[in-house]
């Protein structure tokens, strides 16, 4: 499986956000750079992630069309690096589901971005 998560993490911290501060932020040609070297691991196959900008957008894209309370869980972890257990707690949804829901969200992410050519 894609691991998606990773990149986006990577991502998202190297293209717009300034460490420590969580100020949004254009990048800098060496970021640029940085980012298209991430390398996500695919069934033993090194899968290049090819204009990782646009991988931001397919991950906004996908939480936008999720209901308020899976986007809240997904959110919560995958930006905040909230476990499920304490998500479980806050939302009072099981953590059974809540692995679902995740699975789903990185599973719809891959989806966009293969038809968005974003994989190669």
């Amino acid at each position: 499986m894609l691991d998606v998560k990773r990149a986006y993490r990577i991502a998202r911290s190297h293209i717009y956000m300034i460490p420590g501060i969580g100020k949004a932020v254009g990048a800098d040609t060496r970021e640029k750079e940085l980012i298209r070297d991430i390398e996500v691991k695919h069934r033993g196959k090194v899968v290049k992630v090819v204009r990782p900008e646009k991988w931001l957008e397919v991950v906004h894209h996908v939480l936008r069309g999720l209901p308020c309370e899976v986007r809240k869980a997904v959110e919560w972890h995958y930006f905040e690096g909230d476990s499920a257990v304490k998500i479980s707690y806050k939302s009072y949804v099981g953590v059974r589901t809540l692995y679902d829901w995740f699975d789903d969200f990185v599973r719809d992410v891959a989806v966009v971005a293969v038809a968005e050519k974003l994989i190669r």
